[in-house]
């Protein structure tokens, strides 16, 4: 009877930390990532006054993308794009942190530090998003819907 406890409760540790690390589709999290190539890219646009589209910075599938401050609530984010696997109440990992979704879940998130980000955070755009400048001035860049 002991060994059948005790069975009993290593398998159920075992499946309740499988199900703790992997989202409902059985893929684990992304980690937070700080990019080069999309920070250049964010420098580019407030600089140069380019847009740049978002598909040709990053190489991952996606098919939605979001920005969002920093200091902004981790729930807050979550009610956004759902489960990211970010941890403790705010991000505050970065000035601003791009999440790339494929089919409704979380592939990829960005830490960009370039402090250059304006315009609207929590709006989750198409596969068509671009950084592009902001219209009040050079130095400002905007996530938005590209042409």
């Amino acid at each position: 009877m002991t060994l059948r406890r005790t069975t009993a409760a290593a398998l159920a540790a075992v499946l309740a930390g499988a199900l703790t690390s992997c989202s409902i589709l059985g893929g684990d999290m992304p980690d937070l990532t700080f990019d080069d190539t999309v920070n250049d890219a964010v420098l580019q646009v407030a600089r140069d006054g380019a847009t740049v589209p978002v598909s040709e910075v990053v190489d991952v599938a996606w098919d939605e993308a979001a920005l969002f401050a920093e200091g902004q609530t981790v729930e807050a984010i979550e009610e956004v794009v759902g489960e990211t696997g970010l941890k403790g109440k705010r991000y505050v990992s970065s000035p601003s942190l791009i999440v790339l979704r494929k089919d409704g879940e979380v592939v990829s998130l960005i830490g960009a530090t370039a402090d250059v980000f304006d315009g609207e955070y929590g709006v989750l755009l198409g596969s068509d998003a671009v950084l592009a400048p902001e219209e009040r001035g050079v130095g400002l860049v905007v996530l938005t819907t590209g042409p």
